[in-house]
């Protein structure tokens, strides 16, 4: 190759093209390495641009101030309670029912329990002291004589004195020996028979062999009675008692009520039916007098009736007119 006198236009060697040539695919073939490096290269999502701004919230108006009301006042300490001990006692003592611990309406257990439900309504806040005092008042005839020594301090005390003098197995044994001799209802009111069969019944073991007795004990009281109610003792239990009790009360009282008011009116006085409207009075026997002489006692013979015969032949008779015969 000849060379220019001109630099620039002066034509390039061989080796120089060929090494030209060479470098110009090496850098191709690096733009494609890169291409596919960058082709193949998990890149990362693109990062968001600021978020737009938030409008500020309204304002909110301020609450108003509450009211303060001004505080209830403190109640203070309630008021005692007036209490009349005196009025509350003798309330007591009047509507509860004595003791004597003989009578069989009431058992020792029937009475306390019936003692302590007075007090809870008529004297719940009286004394303890005073209120044992008015129950001892209460006591009569045996259970006074049993309590007379003891000085109880509460009620509790002087219950369990009469309950253990008084068990229940005594006074079941007194109802017993009163059923069987008859005395159960011999002084009780024809108005309370009922109650003091209940009453009786209550207080000794609940079973129909017991209110079987006791309609037995009703029975002797009054049989005519018992009879009207066509029922047989046999057949009473615990259920039908008071129904029983009740009906024969009813019974009684009705016959007795009646009895009463045919006592009050007497007996009654003969009328006479005829015109005069009067008592009829029969005229009076002329032979009264010769009737009411003493007559003899020794034997009528035949000359006796007919000297009698003979007398009364002669006797003048009376006639309408005044004449004699």
């Amino acid at each position: 190759m000849t060379g220019s006198s001109d630099e620039g236009s002066r034509p390039m060697s061989v080796d120089t093209a060929i090494y030209a040539e060479a470098r110009f695919e090496s850098l191709e073939r690096n733009v494609q390495d890169i291409a596919n490096f960058l082709r193949n290269l998990d890149l990362a999502p693109p990062v968001p641009g600021p978020a737009p701004p938030v409008p500020a919230p309204a304002p909110v108006p301020a609450p108003a101030p509450p009211v303060l009301e001004p505080a209830p006042p403190t109640p203070g300490p309630a008021p005692a309670l007036k209490v009349n001990v005196k009025g509350d006692l003798d309330t007591l003592a009047k509507f509860s029912v004595r003791f004597n611990g003989e009578d069989l309406g009431w058992s020792a257990q029937a009475w306390t329990e019936a003692m302590a439900t007075d007090v809870q309504n008529f004297a719940p806040n009286c004394p303890e002291g005073a209120v044992v005092r008015v129950a001892m008042s209460l006591l009569d005839g045996k259970a006074k004589k049993v309590m007379v020594g003891a000085h109880p301090m509460s009620l509790s005390e002087l219950f369990e004195g009469l309950t253990e003098h008084f068990s229940n197995a005594e006074y079941e044994s007194r109802v017993n020996i009163a059923i069987d001799n008859g005395s159960l209802f011999a002084n009780v009111a024809v108005y309370s028979i009922a109650r003091h069969a209940l009453t009786v019944f209550k207080n000794i073991t609940r079973s129909d062999y017991n209110a079987t007795r006791i309609v037995k004990a009703l029975c002797r009281r009054n049989a005519s009675c018992f009879e009207l109610l066509n029922v047989s003792p046999y057949a009473v239990t615990v259920d039908t008692l008071e129904s029983v009790c009740q009906q024969f009360q009813a019974r009684l009282v009705l016959k007795n009520e009646t009895s009463m008011i045919s006592n009050s009116r007497g007996p009654r006085s003969s009328q006479n039916n005829g015109s005069g409207g009067g008592s009829s009075s029969r005229p009076a026997n002329s032979g009264a007098a010769s009737s009411s002489a003493p007559r003899s006692s020794a034997p009528r013979t035949a000359a006796s009736l007919s000297a009698t015969s003979a007398s009364s032949n002669s006797t003048p008779v009376s006639r309408p007119n005044g004449q004699t015969a």
